[in-house]
């Protein structure tokens, strides 16, 4: 009885027009499947009905949990885009779960919002996709997890691994390298990157000689080099003979077979710095200029070793890399998302600007990538401005041909579901990382 006058008491709201008031004795309608069901069909109707406030986004984001943090800076880069080019920013918290990411879309909905920007995470996008689909808001997710479009009316305004990751391979074409080694670390990104690069790389012609994965929560990753490195005594047996020679100091002075003439090397600074360094300590010379010294190769090892180019991810863009992984990154390659400051026009100047004024220190990708996805959202919402019987399918249409000229992260545009944009190349030059010119 009680489930029933709630959603009378409901539907009598509704009729008034207080949807909020609807809503809330809505959420009271339960024991009953049939009623249940019936109170679903009512919030439906409800949040999807067209009263929508031009201009304004909500920006669905893990404001509480663990990932409050990732959050709270994509709120910042988020709120230097509202405060250039105008519109509404309206944000809802999705504690960084899928429930409350669903949640979230349905406060969205609540607060006449003509576009979602969010959530992150594959899990977090994939439930607030489905009910911002069924309630027909356009929504733009955040997760680099998530490859392509979900469906009519979603779009992906970040980065995913796999397409840095096949801006990658296109570089070691352009490069014409024609043998690459992959070596990522065990774990969805890592593999989400190896993939796609292996794709890419046949697609161009360029042989994957040597695959390997590495623990990224261990702190034994040596073994795992080795053996990426062909270096295995069972089945080599060069390497077994040196090693009677010489004992255990033959690991020092043994230069192994190595196919490979570059090295893709997906991860995070730290480790990769880590990584890195047991390159020159297994006599793997990493090439560190566009000429190396054969000569002076010759002298050092006793013969010529093999020479590889090292190619990372935007993880590698940190200042800390170059004293972590010293010689061993030198020369290293970096496809990176944003362009760096000296590349920016002026908009993405004066955001850099705005957010250290704001934040006492420079703005990271994170930041930079959400104020371009917040800039394209709200201009996407402002579409919905005079749009007649259908603002939210405006603003999903606008969406689905954006393009951004000028912003923190260089030219993008959307096309088939998802925000492209030509990648950034870094190279480690001594003391920094800079822009790379081939």
């Amino acid at each position: 009885a009680a489930a029933a006058i709630a959603l009378r008491l409901a539907k009598t709201a509704h009729h008034r027009g207080d949807a909020r008031a609807a809503r809330v004795w809505l959420r009271r309608v339960d024991g009953d499947p049939e009623l249940e069901d019936a109170a679903a069909e009512l919030e439906d109707e409800i949040l999807a009905e067209p009263n929508v406030r031009p201009g304004r986004v909500a920006v669905l984001l893990p404001l509480s949990g663990r990932h409050a943090d990732l959050g709270e800076e994509i709120r910042r880069g988020a709120e230097l885009a509202a405060e250039h080019g105008g519109g509404e920013l309206v944000f809802v918290d999705t504690r960084g779960e899928p429930a409350g990411a669903m949640a979230a879309v349905g406060e969205a909905a609540e607060r006449r919002a003509a576009v979602i920007m969010g959530p992150v995470g594959r899990e977090e996008s994939a439930a607030a996709t489905a009910r911002a689909v069924a309630l027909g808001i356009p929504v733009g997710v955040l997760s680099p997890l998530a490859e392509g479009s979900a469906g009519a009316n979603v779009f992906r305004l970040w980065s995913s691994p796999a397409t840095e990751a096949r801006a990658a391979a296109r570089l070691a074409g352009e490069l014409r390298y024609d043998r690459a080694g992959i070596l990522a670390p065990r774990s969805e990104g890592g593999r989400e990157r190896a993939e796609a690069f292996s794709d890419e790389a046949a697609r161009l012609g360029i042989e994957i000689t040597e695959e390997g994965y590495y623990d990224p929560t261990g702190t034994e990753i040596e073994p795992d080099v080795r053996a990426f490195l062909g270096l295995d005594p069972a089945t080599d047996d060069r390497l077994s003979r040196h090693l009677r020679r010489h004992g255990p100091d033959g690991w020092k002075t043994y230069v192994p077979d190595f196919g490979a003439d570059l090295v893709y090397l997906p991860d995070r600074h730290d480790r990769a710095a880590l990584v890195a360094s047991f390159f020159p300590y297994f006599n793997v010379e990493v090439r560190t200029g566009p000429f190396m010294d054969v000569r002076e190769l010759r002298h050092k090892y006793g013969e010529i070793p093999p020479v590889v180019q090292l190619l990372g991810s935007p993880g590698w863009l940190d200042p800390s890399l170059i004293p972590r992984g010293g010689d061993a990154v030198q020369g290293a390659l970096i496809v990176g998302v944003c362009r760096d400051v000296v590349g920016l026009d002026r908009v993405g100047r004066a955001f850099v600007s705005a957010f250290e004024a704001r934040h006492g220190r420079e703005p990271g990708d994170v930041a930079a990538q959400a104020f371009d996805a917040a800039a394209l959202a709200l201009k996407a919402a402002e579409a919905a401005a005079g749009a007649e019987g259908a603002p939210r399918e405006a603003a999903g249409d606008a969406l689905a041909r954006a393009e951004i000229t000028d912003g923190a992260c260089g030219p993008g545009r959307v096309r088939q579901g998802a925000l492209v944009r030509d990648a950034p190349i870094f190279e480690v030059e001594g003391e920094d990382i800079l822009r790379y010119r081939d």
